[in-house]
């Protein structure tokens, strides 16, 4: 029972020392976590730094890779050895945009083919582009495969297309065997390109996996 200021004064010191005792770990276990937070921050913002340089330079190589691919349209190259195919496979592996993957391949076809000439079968080559780029979006780690579908599904839409265009008399099996040198070196092509853009995916992977 305290009966006097003196012992008063003794029961508010003892109550100060044992509430620095107490509360002293606390303000020390709170300092320590903050150093964890801070050191967290530091390669989450040079991750964003990344992902923003590297943006930048994507940009600028779809612009050169739709220019060469549209000159590679107009010089000519060798029957059937065409990028686009291939193309239309890996651009949803490098590129964080939905819509570009389908958009690329198509304008690059729709463009060469106002200056090279449009034919009937046109939309049918399109949507076949279109096709490899949704297998390549469902299959990402499998497109030497996808490739291998891509290319089936074109032998045998565009040469279907083809033999509803012929004259009469030519079998749709004629059809089919007619094409299947053209198609065969399509898919040697296309399947180089893949295996060339999966050999620079592992040769440089830390720049490629920002831009996914």
């Amino acid at each position: 029972m305290i009966i006097n200021g003196e012992n008063l004064n003794r029961t508010k010191d003892i109550v100060k020392s044992v509430r620095k005792h107490f509360a002293g770990p606390v303000e020390k276990k709170q300092k320590d976590t903050e150093m964890p937070c801070l050191v967290n921050l530091v390669p989450h913002a040079w991750k964003k730094v990344m992902n923003s340089i590297l943006k930048i330079r994507f940009d600028y190589s779809i612009v050169f890779l739709f220019v060469l691919l549209v000159a590679s349209r107009l010089i000519g190259m060798p029957g059937n050895f065409t990028p686009i195919l291939a193309l239309a496979v890996v651009l949803p592996s490098i590129s964080n945009n939905k819509h570009l993957p389908y958009l690329l391949p198509a304008s690059v076809l729709f463009i060469t083919d106002l200056v090279l000439g449009l034919h009937a079968l046109a939309p049918v080559v399109y949507a076949c582009v279109l096709f490899c780029t949704l297998l390549a979006t469902y299959m990402p780690k499998r497109k030497l495969l996808a490739t291998f579908y891509g290319v089936l599904v074109w032998h045998i839409v565009v040469n279907g297309g083809v033999y509803l265009m012929s004259a009469p008399g030519t079998s749709l099996l004629q059809t089919y065997i007619q094409a299947y040198p053209f198609d065969f070196k399509l898919l040697v092509s296309s399947m180089l390109y893949v295996s060339l853009f999966n050999l620079v995916q592992k040769s440089v992977p830390y720049q490629l996996q920002y831009t996914k």
